[in-house]
C-alpha cells in the first residue's frame, strides 16, 4: 500500500503489517526465542496470530489498538520495529 507511507500509519496498522511478514516471523523466532511464538511458519494464519500475540506481550497490551504515540506500549513497539529493521539490514 504505497499510497499510505509508513509515517502516516498508526502503530496498530504498522503492527498488523509486521504480523503478516514472513521475515518478521523469522525475526521473532531468532531474536525472541522465549516469546510464545511457537507457530508453524508453514501455516501463515497461525504465524500471523502468533506474531500479533508476541507484539501484544512485548508491548504489554491486550490489543494492538492500545499502541499509541507517546505511551509506554507505543515506545515498546517502536523499539521492536526498529530492532526488526536493523535485523533486516543485517545489523541486528
Amino acid at each position: 500500500d504505497d499510497e499510505n507511507p509508513v509515517e502516516t500509519r498508526t502503530y496498530a496498522q504498522r503492527a498488523g503489517i509486521l504480523c503478516k511478514s514472513a521475515a518478521f516471523h523469522t525475526f521473532l523466532t531468532e531474536k525472541h526465542p522465549n516469546a510464545t511464538f511457537g507457530a508453524s511458519l508453514t501455516f501463515p494464519d497461525d504465524a500471523n496470530k502468533a506474531a500479533a500475540k508476541v507484539i501484544r506481550d512485548i508491548c504489554g497490551v491486550t490489543s494492538r489498538k492500545e499502541l499509541t504515540v507517546g505511551s509506554f506500549s507505543g515506545n515498546q513497539f517502536l523499539e521492536l520495529e526498529s530492532d526488526f529493521n536493523l535485523w533486516m539490514r543485517g545489523n541486528g
